[in-house]
């Protein structure tokens, strides 16, 4: 795993930092104003990295303390798992970022808001949420679901503007890294029920493509 870990920290440091606080950054503010978003946090932000129109977008709730303090996504011990994840669900093409890019008191209607923007200029095709939290937050009328049974193996629909995400739920990475062996197994059930939606998904798309194009 540290393997991984350090594999992709390199990359994030040689090619998806700079992109992230310039291009990419310069972007969102343009275009969605993403200052505006933030005044009430006027600490160090975390800014999310990755591609753009990857296969998954992966969401937690805030950058750690170190995190903040180097300003290196991901980069904490007890989010390491995230990589171990990824390559689970067989692919690179992948992006992360955090419901709240800091390590503010609360998160607050104006972190979604901004996340939506993001959400929309990335577009993924498959969004994961780690975490009971962030999903509360972000999904809509999830308030009254109480705990993971709720949650877990379910698909939902989140709408962001004209768009729909196919979006899923499972554990935050810190109860990941401290509960490791207690949570592996609901995991594993959660991956490969990811896993089997997507494949489900392609052969449907392959069918209909390919039913098109026999006409």
């Amino acid at each position: 795993m540290n393997k991984i870990f350090y594999k992709q920290l390199r990359k994030i440091e040689s090619a998806y930092l700079p992109l992230i606080k310039t291009e990419f950054y310069e972007r969102l503010v343009d275009k969605h104003k993403l200052t505006d978003f933030c005044t009430d946090c006027p600490g160090p932000k975390v800014f999310g990295f990755g591609m753009m129109n990857p296969d998954i977008m992966f969401i937690s709730l805030s950058p750690t303390d170190k995190e903040v303090f180097s300003t290196i996504p991901y980069s904490d011990c007890t989010n390491q798992k995230l990589y171990g994840l990824r390559d689970y669900l067989k692919t690179e093409k992948t992006y992360q970022t955090y419901l709240s890019m800091c390590r503010g008191e609360s998160v607050n209607s104006t972190c979604s808001l901004r996340l939506l923007e993001e959400i929309k200029m990335v577009n993924p095709k498959y969004i994961i949420i780690l975490g009971r939290c962030p999903a509360c937050l972000i999904l809509p009328d999830s308030q009254h679901l109480n705990d993971y049974d709720d949650f877990r193996l379910k698909r939902f629909d989140l709408v962001v503007g004209v768009d729909t995400f196919s979006t899923f739920v499972t554990y935050d990475l810190q109860s990941l890294y401290y509960k490791r062996d207690e949570l592996k197994g609901y995991v594993k059930e959660d991956l490969d029920f990811i896993l089997k939606t997507i494949e489900d998904d392609n052969k449907a798309r392959t069918a209909v493509e390919y039913s098109k194009s026999s006409i």
